[in-house]
């Protein structure tokens, strides 16, 4: 374990930053890329299809993510963004928030922007800096501002000198409604059902099986009452 820590702060982190440029050591474009995708769950780790600016969900990164340095050494730091659907994430800056319009950094539910988050402290120098898992997130801090409905790639970058150098991402569809002072918003999730569809649906199976099984049940009773009520006959049929 190293014998000594620098203080955690970004100014920090910023200092030492700059002592990387000067020997030259920074991420290449070739390191810019998608390390996995975002899984959104509910602020209780179950399923959700969809919600209000406030209900809170959770943007589960992968086991083990993280960036190229840590933030004590390297100069890395965590952001979230929310940008359409159709741009890259690679290119994103930060300063603090994803720079250019229409993009977004995500609040969380119960603080404030989730940026310049500080990745853990490496083992050793020069190792990679894990990520901690983000609290639930919520679009209650955007009430009253002007996001378009549409469909948005969010996330969660690692970067270096505001740079993205590498994220995690997936998609969601965020819906502004305009009839409503403040502003509200509401989103869904893709491909999703909530864990309320999936019982509701799982009970319709179950109520469909036990009918199906009815069904049988009373066809098999009629055929052997049929059989039993006319032995000769079936016996006639059968020695024929």
């Amino acid at each position: 374990m190293r014998s000594s820590r620098v203080s955690r702060g970004l100014s920090v982190a910023g200092v030492l930053a700059v002592g990387l440029i000067v020997l030259g050591v920074r991420p290449t474009a070739a390191e810019v890329s998608s390390s996995g995708t975002l899984e959104i769950r509910s602020a209780e780790g179950g399923t959700i299809a969809e919600g209000g600016s406030r209900t809170p969900f959770s943007l589960l990164i992968p086991p083990g993510a993280e960036c190229q340095g840590d933030s004590a050494d390297d100069g890395y730091v965590v952001h979230s963004f929310m940008i359409p659907s159709n741009e890259d994430p690679a290119s994103l800056t930060f300063s603090p928030q994803p720079e250019g319009e229409g993009r977004y950094p995500l609040y969380l539910a119960t603080t404030g922007r989730y940026s310049n988050q500080l990745t853990q402290d490496a083992p050793e120098l020069g190792d990679p800096g894990v990520l901690d898992q983000p609290e639930p997130f919520s679009f209650e801090a955007f009430e009253g501002a002007e996001i378009p409905s549409g469909e948005y790639r969010i996330g969660i970058a690692c970067s270096f000198e505001g740079k993205t150098t590498r994220y995690w991402d997936t998609v969601m569809v965020v819906t502004r409604a305009a009839d409503t002072q403040p502003v509200e918003y509401s989103f869904t999730v893709p491909g999703a059902n909530s864990d309320v569809d999936r019982e509701a649906s799982a009970g319709w199976a179950l109520a469909l099986g036990v009918v199906v099984l009815l069904v049988l049940a009373v066809g098999v009773l009629v055929v052997v009452r049929r059989r039993s009520s006319h032995p000769k006959s079936e016996l006639s049929k059968e020695s024929s």
